[in-house]
């Protein structure tokens, strides 16, 4: 079972909300009114790498650094420094402290939580930073049970987003179903205050500080996703209690909040 998403990040300010998928999503920065958009270096001298969990962007790109440890913690930080890294803490470079990964099964049973469950997933890490050969980074959990779960970030150089695949693996000889959920604490242009927004047409979940700041959204690419915006906590809570769908709105309801 996969699930396939993007991370979106824009220039303004946001506050500490949450945004989650339920499957995978992409994460992406962009500075939006800020000037015209980087220049790319000559590849041909670039040194930029991916390895050791980091995809280290040493050329001219919205995106500067990607992180996912073994413990299934993502940051990205955009080269805009108004912008910083993305969640929460924003000081946690190699992987912040408020993401994670989840699997729920049909009964709502929670099979996996990468916040509190004690898996040390293995790492690997490839690419050249091109469109025909991003950068990607995978942590991959392989003891639960019977099952295995892994989260592969990808990133081409350039991009204002990255991607973001989860997948399970169900070796019970049984047929299962399974939810699986990525959720972030959104801490974008170094604020811990902000609004949401949810665009449930397309299943968008946004984090921001107002019309004229940084903004950062998961968008889902998987069919029959869905998606959910707001105070953090609440938001997290609906990936772990039970198998339901998330409900493509913000929670609480009002998503002008925190």
């Amino acid at each position: 079972m996969q699930f396939e998403s993007r991370t979106v990040l824009r220039a303004r300010s946001t506050r500490r909300l949450i945004a989650l998928t339920g499957t995978a999503v992409i994460v992406g920065l962009t500075a939006l009114g800020g000037g015209a958009a980087p220049a790319l270096a000559d590849p041909s001298v670039a040194s930029s790498t991916a390895s050791n969990g980091v995809i280290a962007v040493d050329e001219a790109s919205p995106i500067t650094r990607v992180s996912l440890n073994d413990r299934f913690m993502t940051q990205i930080v955009a080269s805009d420094p108004s912008m910083g890294a993305a969640f929460y803490r924003p000081t946690e470079l190699d992987g912040a402290t408020n993401t994670a990964i989840h699997a729920v099964d049909s009964t709502g049973t929670l099979l996996f939580d990468s916040k509190t469950m004690a898996y040390t997933g293995t790492q690997d890490a490839g690419g050249s930073g091109t469109p025909s050969d991003p950068f990607w980074l995978q942590t991959t959990a392989s003891t639960i049970g019977s099952h295995s779960i892994s989260q592969r970030h990808n990133y081409t150089v350039g991009n204002d987003f990255t991607r973001s695949d989860l997948t399970f693996t169900n070796r019970s000889g049984s047929a299962q179903e399974i939810k699986l959920s990525a959720w972030g604490d959104c801490y974008f242009a170094g604020s811990d205050k902000g609004y949401s927004a949810v665009d449930s047409t397309h299943q968008i979940a946004t984090c921001t500080h107002g019309p004229d700041g940084p903004t950062m959204s998961f968008v889902s690419l998987s069919p029959g996703s869905s998606v959910a915006a707001g105070y953090y906590s609440m938001v997290r809570n609906l990936a772990l209690l039970d198998y339901s769908p998330l409900p493509n709105a913000c929670a609480p309801a009002d998503c002008d909040l925190f």
